[in-house]
């Protein structure tokens, strides 16, 4: 089940770190307790996601990232008829209890700004709003303070991750790599609730 990268109509950006991010996101979902589905990253314009806001969410501001959960109950969930929405449907037998799966939409014009705005490098914030989609699948919320505090924490424990990763890649062919550390602590100037 994979972790694929696409671009929306209209935006042309070349995600470099495709091979690492799936592996740091790897790392992220099995130490949550997850396994992976299917999860499709789609990098679109400001403008793309904007409307999406509108037309999916019912909000009209701009935000960096939207995550649409298509998670399914497994076989050995124990969902009742009534938290399912009352539906009769059977769980989905082929899909083991824990496998998370959906789409990302991220608003790379947006990403570009904050990243800008806080003096952090593209690259470090654009990995930051990957995990925070990954983590929304997880079932963490960001919509109260202290679910902020414990999102902002895990994104910064994850994001660690892609510095061992860069280490290794780079010691692999012999160069000393460095990476700048994110935002920690730091709340976003634009990132919205989804």
């Amino acid at each position: 089940m994979p972790i694929t990268f696409h671009n929306s109509e209209g935006c042309n950006f070349r995600y470099a770190g495709r091979r690492e991010t799936r592996l740091v996101l790897l790392g992220c979902i099995a130490a949550e307790g997850f396994l992976l589905g299917d999860i499709d990253v789609v990098f679109c314009t400001s403008a793309f996601l904007l409307q999406m806001n509108r037309d999916w969410l019912g909000h009209d501001y701009h935000t960096d990232i939207i995550t649409f959960d298509y998670t399914l109950p497994g076989a050995d969930d124990s969902l009742s008829e009534s938290s399912r929405g009352g539906s009769s449907l059977p769980a989905v037998f082929d899909v083991p209890r824990g496998t998370i799966s959906g789409e990302l939409y991220i608003d790379v014009e947006t990403v570009r700004d904050n990243a800008a705005e806080m003096e952090l490098k593209f690259e470090n914030e654009m990995h930051r709003v990957v995990l925070h989609g990954v983590l929304h699948l997880c079932g963490y919320g960001d919509k109260t303070p202290e679910e902020e505090v414990r999102m902002r924490g895990l994104e910064d424990k994850y994001l660690r991750l892609f510095e061992v990763t860069a280490r290794e890649a780079g010691a692999e062919k012999g160069e000393k790599v460095t990476v700048k550390k994110g935002r920690t602590g730091k709340k976003p100037t634009r990132r919205d609730k989804e």
